[in-house]
């Protein structure tokens, strides 16, 4: 499929989807529970994730990989109603475009830092952990190499978690801990975890990833353990 050149959002997104913009704030019911907040590169753009997600992905396809720069991306997946994002003054909306049939992505119109992706035709929302401010992440446990908290934890950032002012929260929300791998059959680096590996996407009737599975050489390929 050829994707859709990217474009600035104006109200409503490409395919009709709206983008999550300081506009919306007036009429968006105001959620209670843990949050957890974050900035763009430049720090014009802002976002904040209320209450639990449903899922946090790590995610191998080509697409997550070849627009991020990374050899796997990490996402909270959440109701759209659980996220909100705020503009500073004189900052444009955001920058979406589909990269797949089924992923419309939103960029900060300044720095291009990826802000949120909307999924399930506007009902889900994908934020990278990247996005976040502080705090650590749990990605997975290797058999037998658990900690004494029995987790193994990777910051995320070094930066502690801010209010939308800037200054540093009361209390942190609970540690992120990753839920699974997606697209593992796409992978181009080995996460030996014991997270559940999903070939292709995590949807119903997904099929798991096993060791049984017969894999293209990898010559030279890279292991990473956490």
């Amino acid at each position: 499929h050829r994707r859709k050149p990217a474009r600035a959002v104006n109200g409503a997104g490409v395919g009709g989807r709206r983008a999550l913009t300081s506009g919306m704030e007036g009429g968006e019911k105001k959620l209670s529970g843990e949050q957890r907040t974050g900035r763009c590169f430049c720090g014009k753009v802002g976002i904040t994730l209320t209450g639990p997600p449903a899922a946090v992905s790590i995610c191998h396809c080509v697409n997550c990989r070849k627009l991020s720069g990374a050899p796997f991306t990490a996402q909270a997946v959440a109701k759209m109603t659980q996220v909100n994002v705020t503009r500073a003054d004189g900052v444009g909306e955001l920058v979406g475009f589909s990269s797949s049939p089924a992923v419309e992505r939103f960029r900060c119109p300044q720095c291009l830092s990826p802000v949120y992706a909307s999924l399930a035709k506007g009902k889900m929302a994908a934020v990278p952990l990247s996005i976040l401010s502080g705090g650590d992440v749990v990605i997975g446990v290797k058999a037998g190499q658990a900690g004494a908290g029995g987790e193994e934890r990777v910051d995320i950032s070094e930066t502690p978690s801010t209010s939308e002012e800037g200054r540093p929260s009361s209390g942190c929300a609970p540690l992120l801990r990753a839920t699974h791998h997606m697209y593992y059959g796409d992978r181009i680096i080995d996460v030996p975890d014991d997270l559940p590996k999903y070939v292709k996407s995590s949807a119903r009737q997904a099929q798991l990833w096993t060791l049984d599975l017969t894999d293209p050489p990898r010559a030279g390929g890279a292991d990473v353990r956490v």
